[in-house]
């Protein structure tokens, strides 16, 4: 069986397959913080390959690396984003400054529709990466996730409780201070990812859009502009891609 983990800036994904690809074991996200509970849930397992894409920092790769040695003797295979691999070449001058994560999200999108396609990540941070038709990476844009955009003003303003409500996705004029913020978050949310929308739409008419990460699912129902559109929600892109790094 292979064990693959998805670790982003604030949280853990990950799930064992078979060799057939098929889920055997899947786990809600994890904190950080929380690897001791990754361990206890896959001790006993019979793995005999491991799969890693990290974007936490170099100590978190190291640890998880360490463990999967230590617990069943095999060195995992680490991503490791490239300029061109697979059909993608990549826009950035150094593919070392583009996260592992958004490239093989966007090396799944395109093995699996074959033309041009729009990789959303609702995560920490919201990205979104444009591939035409023939694998050339256009570029993206990274903006605050809903948390980080609910932190900046928590955090920043004292006359603002840190006790506010949790995020509820609407948008509308807020009749107090919490609905104020979170539906702003949303709008703002939302505003970008219409916007993305519509601008490509007049580009490719044929682009297909892939949704992940762990908000996509708060963002969906808002998307009012993606109705009628080629779109696709995936929970596991990252997963996917990294088959398609470790074929």
């Amino acid at each position: 069986m292979i064990l693959e983990i998805d670790a982003g800036n604030t949280a853990i994904k990950w799930r064992v397959i078979n060799r057939e690809g098929a889920v055997v074991l899947a786990a809600k996200r994890l904190l950080l913080t929380q690897i001791v509970e990754l361990r206890n849930a896959t001790t006993g397992l019979d793995i005999d390959n491991a799969r890693i894409a990290c974007v936490a920092g170099e100590d978190v790769r190291n640890e998880l690396s360490c463990w999967v040695k230590e617990s069943w003797g095999l060195t995992p295979e680490i991503a490791l984003t490239q300029k061109s691999f697979a059909g993608l070449t990549v826009s950035y001058s150094d593919p070392r400054r583009l996260g592992v994560d958004r490239w093989l999200a966007m090396l799944a999108a395109r093995k699996a529709c074959g033309k041009a396609v729009c990789v959303i990540d609702c995560g920490s941070a919201i990205t979104a990466d444009f591939v035409t038709a023939d694998g050339l990476h256009q570029g993206g844009y990274i903006v605050p996730g809903l948390r980080l955009m609910k932190k900046a003003v928590l955090g920043d303003t004292r006359q603002i409780s840190m006790t506010g409500g949790p995020l509820e996705n609407r948008i509308h004029w807020g009749k107090n201070t919490d609905e104020a913020v979170n539906f702003g978050i949303f709008r703002m949310a939302v505003k970008f990812l219409e916007s993305i929308f519509t601008e490509i739409k007049h580009i490719d008419t044929n682009c297909r859009f892939y949704i992940t990460g762990g908000d996509a699912d708060q963002i969906k129902r808002m998307l009012r502009v993606a109705e009628g559109l080629d779109v696709v929600w995936s929970a596991d892109l990252v997963f996917d891609g990294l088959a398609v790094a470790f074929p």
